[in-house]
């Protein structure tokens, strides 16, 4: 009996030569996916890294405001009614606006009509004050005793007052005063100039000193424009410098 074994052909040498490039194709595209897949992550990873660098300095800032002010209590320049200046946290230049919440009108307490005259002094048109009183009067409607920035900030529309074309409105504004009129010496300077108050308004490094658990605006900055606003009463307890009253992320002006 003869023993029959076939032996290998050419075709069957060259698809066995075209399966094994064909492999090492695939292979090296594979390899070239996972290393560009991990270039991108890696990268991913630094870009996430540089943001949550930078919000940590940011609340570092706003931590740095209120350790100035517990230290030196009145003396410190933080503690004046508006306030502004750069503070370096770890070699990134943090630029911090210290504002007093009290100067501005409390959306859910201040007299309709003084936010009327107000929003006229600001040059909204009747049209325009209506819609923002009828908003304001429907948020007053649900009975709540505050609201945080970003509902200020959606109900004081912005596109009412579209960018560089007059001040921003939601800087006028606040609900954690609980006062029926701002205090004078506190306000922003477009708002006490809308009132017609000359003289009172808080202008940078000036104005009332801030009571030591009066709420306070902070807006912190960086250079490449990440920002938040928070609303802060320092109660100066240990391990406790401040309670937050509102948080935004973001620029409440545009």
């Amino acid at each position: 009996m003869t023993d029959y074994r076939p032996h290998n052909s050419v075709p069957e040498k060259g698809f066995v030569l075209l399966a094994v490039i064909w492999l090492l194709v695939l292979a090296g595209s594979v390899t070239g996916w996972l290393m560009l897949r991990a270039q991108t992550l890696s990268l991913e990873a630094k870009a996430d890294g540089t943001i949550e660098q930078d919000r940590r300095a940011l609340e570092a800032a706003i931590d740095t405001v209120v350790a100035d002010r517990i230290i030196k209590g009145g003396t410190s320049s933080w503690s004046r009614a508006s306030a502004q200046g750069t503070i370096n946290i770890d070699g990134t230049p943090i630029f911090v606006r210290s504002t007093g919440e009290n100067g501005r009108l409390d959306l859910l307490r201040a007299d309709l009509a003084y936010i009327d005259r107000a929003l006229q002094g600001l040059g909204l048109g009747a049209q325009q004050r209506r819609a923002v009183l009828g908003t304001i009067a429907m948020a007053r409607s649900s009975g709540r005793g505050t609201m945080n920035l970003a509902e200020i900030r959606s109900i004081i529309d912005e596109d009412i007052t579209p960018a560089g074309s007059g001040p921003c409105l939601a800087d006028m504004f606040t609900a954690v005063s609980h006062l029926q009129q701002p205090q004078a010496d506190q306000m922003p300077e477009p708002l006490a100039r809308a009132l017609a108050i000359p003289g009172q308004a808080a202008e940078p490094g000036g104005g009332a000193l801030l009571a030591p658990v009066a709420p306070q605006r902070i807006e912190a900055s960086t250079a490449k424009g990440m920002t938040v606003a928070a609303v802060i009463r320092v109660i100066g307890q240990v391990g406790n410098g401040y309670q937050t009253l509102g948080w935004f992320s973001g620029r409440l002006c545009r």
